[in-house]
């Protein structure tokens, strides 16, 4: 479950099929997770089901987070703002 504020109070959420943001990755979620991060640095094609999926790991999960920094950042700008 990830914490966010409304108005002062904490609510917890939970995004279906994955795990919370202090959870860690099974080992299918991992090799996933880089998989995806790998396809992405490289340049290659990510389809949207991955590409939403792994969005949604990365954004609610500090493990996959992690995992998509260190595979992905080049320097220190972010692959997201990056303008090729």
């Amino acid at each position: 479950m990830s914490h966010f504020k409304t108005e002062g109070v904490t609510k917890d959420v939970h995004v279906e099929g994955l795990p919370s943001f202090t959870e860690e990755l099974d080992k299918d979620q991992r090799l996933k997770c880089s998989e995806i991060a790998c396809r992405i640095r490289l340049g290659r094609n990510v389809t949207l089901e991955d590409m939403i999926w792994y969005n949604k790991l990365i954004t609610n999960n500090r493990y996959a987070r992690g995992i998509h920094e260190r595979t992905t950042y080049q320097g220190h700008i972010s692959p997201c703002q990056r303008r090729d």
